[in-house]
């Protein structure tokens, strides 16, 4: 349970932010511009991972739990690239 809920963090810190070509098709179709913050869902790790564990193991305390650890993923992943600009 603890390695899906970790699995889960990550696919949705993967698809908000780092799969490239995914990136570049969201910008392509400008999903950003979509009505009442549904475009900013597929930028959001923290939302992402909310409804994708709310959906995927329909479990609400399971899906906060994947929305929070998905949110600190992607801080300490800022704060590693941030370091590593500074180094450079």
């Amino acid at each position: 349970m603890i390695l899906q809920i970790i699995g889960l963090a990550l696919l949705a810190c993967f698809i908000a932010y780092q799969f490239t070509p995914l990136c570049w098709v969201k910008d392509k179709l400008k999903v950003y511009n979509l009505p009442s913050y549904l475009g900013m869902l597929f930028y959001c790790p923290k939302c992402l991972g909310f409804w994708i564990t709310l959906i995927y193991l329909q479990n609400l305390w399971l899906a906060l739990i994947v929305s929070n650890l998905a949110y600190v993923i992607k801080f300490i992943h800022d704060l590693i690239e941030k370091e590593y600009r500074n180094d450079l």
